[in-house]
């Protein structure tokens, strides 16, 4: 098992330029690469980077573009820009499992278990469309904690999943794995 944690870099969006073309060049920055590394899908439409024994994974919202990545980790990150959400509860009960629904007590609370789900659905390989009921969370000291996940898809033992310090009006989470395998999402 690594100690080392997943990079995250925070950075401002660059409107009119393709979010993949912003990764790729920070990437490139980051890990001092002579070329954009190259982008590729899975089987299960997961965008991966063309780097051995590596992962990467983004997301935006907002000004704000999140991106994560591991020579050692499977990784996963989600971000939400905080913003009026007055159909939050619609949307909990639609997409998130009634226990989870049961414990939630406002939109931002929401926002962070949303985060969570979606940061390790990303990590997984299966993303939103595989459905955020796939995975279970439980309240435990304040916190959303990772509970269950079908077994079809993983262990949830195997998993970490933190919330991220991003910036005043946004909410994010990281998930990553300890023992990173591309095998996993083919």
């Amino acid at each position: 098992m690594s100690d080392a944690l997943p990079t995250v870099s925070i950075h401002q969006r660059q409107h009119g330029v393709m979010t993949r073309e912003q990764v790729a060049a920070y990437l490139q920055q980051e890990l001092s690469l002579s070329e954009a590394p190259v982008f590729v899908r899975s089987n299960k439409g997961r965008p991966q980077v063309q780097l051995e024994s590596f992962d990467c994974n983004w997301s935006h919202s907002g000004e704000l573009l999140a991106m994560a990545w591991s020579s050692q980790h499977r990784v996963g990150i989600d971000i939400e820009q905080v913003r009026p959400r007055p159909q939050w509860q619609r949307v909990a009960e639609r997409f998130l499992l009634p226990a989870e629904c049961a414990q939630l007590t406002d939109a931002n609370d929401f926002l962070q278990l949303w985060v969570r789900k979606e940061a390790l659905l990303k990590a997984i390989g299966q993303g939103l469309a595989h459905g955020l009921r796939f995975v279970e969370f439980a309240k435990a000291h304040g916190e959303w904690q990772l509970q269950a996940v079908r077994p079809a898809l993983d262990v949830p033992s195997d998993w970490n999943v933190r919330s991220l310090d991003i910036s005043e009006g946004y909410i994010g989470a990281l998930a990553w794995r300890d023992r990173y395998t591309v095998a996993h999402d083919d």
